[in-house]
């Protein structure tokens, strides 16, 4: 079959500790980079930098210069395929492929489903020679159809609501040790708290629990980089109760234990 003939897989993989990439150039492809639930920093030649918190999707193309990857001294799951060929160029003139010099990045509201399918896609190509081309490059056109479709979350939100949530957010960044009551936040905002929990996740991309949590794990590696404090203590500091938790969910995001985080880092 020839339907789906033009196109030419260049490289693709997953790495679950992946660190902040040094500065390249691609040369003649373009490239789906996910970050899966990790603060994702990415610059574009000098004109373009933006760090985000969530699950997103950096499409890369021939020309500029980009780096990108999960805050220094962090690591995160970066799953990829790269790709090009005349079928490709066609994705471009139609807009299946979002190509955007402006902003590159695309936020992923269904993590689950994109990285499921993504995964199936990268199994189907290792070794690089597809098992099926034709399931493939599906898959890659299913990808893309994905992008389209993740909800435009700023239309969601209403005006009322955007000075007290975003007010919120920036208090949750400087002080995440803090005993944050959410149902609270909800009462504060005039809302209820599952509705409160529906436009944080849409606003932001996770559930206001989980944000918290990441955030609390995001001061944890400061900590751990810059000093030599117990981790008990650095736990505390981060709002953490227990010890054995926080030592458990850091292991679950960033796939060392503290101990050892402190280790290959500080």
């Amino acid at each position: 079959m020839e339907f789906f003939n033009g196109v030419q897989f260049v490289c693709c993989g997953s790495v679950q500790t992946a660190t902040l990439s040094p500065p390249r150039v691609f040369d003649d492809y373009y490239g789906i980079q996910y970050y899966h639930e990790s603060d994702l920093m990415v610059k574009v030649d000098k004109d373009y930098e933006r760090t985000e918190l969530g699950s997103w999707v950096l499409i890369t193309r021939p020309g500029p210069e980009f780096s990108y990857g999960p805050t220094l001294g962090t690591t995160a799951r970066h799953s990829f395929v790269c790709f090009r060929g005349e079928r490709i160029e066609q994705y471009i003139k139609s807009g299946l492929l979002p190509v955007c010099n402006r902003d590159p990045m695309i936020k992923i509201t269904h993590p689950e489903h994109f990285y499921a399918t993504l995964s199936q896609l990268i199994e189907l190509l290792t070794p690089l020679e597809p098992r099926n081309y034709d399931r493939t490059v599906h898959l890659l056109e299913d990808l893309l159809l994905q992008l389209h479709e993740q909800p435009v979350i700023h239309n969601e939100l209403p005006e009322y609501l955007r000075v007290p949530l975003d007010d919120l957010l920036e208090q949750l960044k400087m002080h995440p040790e803090l005993s944050w009551d959410f149902k609270q936040e909800a009462v504060t905002c005039g809302i209820s708290y599952p509705y409160f929990r529906h436009i944080f996740k849409l606003r932001y991309n996770l559930p206001p629990g989980k944000y918290l949590a990441l955030r609390r794990l995001r001061k944890a590696t400061l900590l751990l980089r810059e000093g030599d404090e117990q981790i008990a203590s650095i736990a505390e500091q981060c709002g953490f109760d227990d010890q054995f938790y926080f030592s458990r969910l850091f292991k679950q995001y960033y796939h060392f234990s503290p101990m050892r985080y402190r280790r290959e880092f500080s």
